[in-house]
């Protein structure tokens, strides 16, 4: 707030100013072997960009596997385990679980701030489970 005295007019400006902080992701890398055996546990790695203007913080970001995935390799989520900061990018390196029949599965992750999903989705790839 600005008080400007002119005699005996006195002008009062304020000013308001709201960042915004905005959850945005890029997508950067995957690494996933394409033909598993079925029941078989694989290291997967997957990076993102911290597009966005607000922080990746370890209570609330995560990855999660997209609804056309659903629940198909064990796991549903991967905690981020470092603090992002935007510009920033974070690899996620975990395992996951082929599922038990053999067939072809889709996979594709997209991250979460713990109330919504944000940002690009994984590129879609099928897995060939054996």
């Amino acid at each position: 707030i600005c008080i400007f005295n002119y005699g005996s007019v006195m002008l009062k400006i304020g000013v308001k100013i709201v960042l915004s902080l905005i959850d945005s992701a890029s997508f950067v890398s995957q690494v996933y072997p394409p033909v598993m055996i079925a029941g078989s546990t694989n290291n997967v790695s997957i990076t993102l960009k911290n597009s966005g203007t607000s922080r990746w913080d370890l209570s609330k970001y995560y990855l999660v596997s997209t609804k056309i995935v659903g629940s198909n390799w064990g796991k549903t989520s991967v905690k981020t385990l470092s603090l992002v900061n935007p510009d920033g990018s974070v690899t996620y390196n975990f395992t996951v679980k082929a599922p038990s029949k053999k067939g072809s599965f889709n996979f594709q992750w997209q991250m979460t701030n713990g109330t919504y999903v944000f940002g690009v989705v994984t590129p879609l790839v099928v897995v060939k489970v054996q």
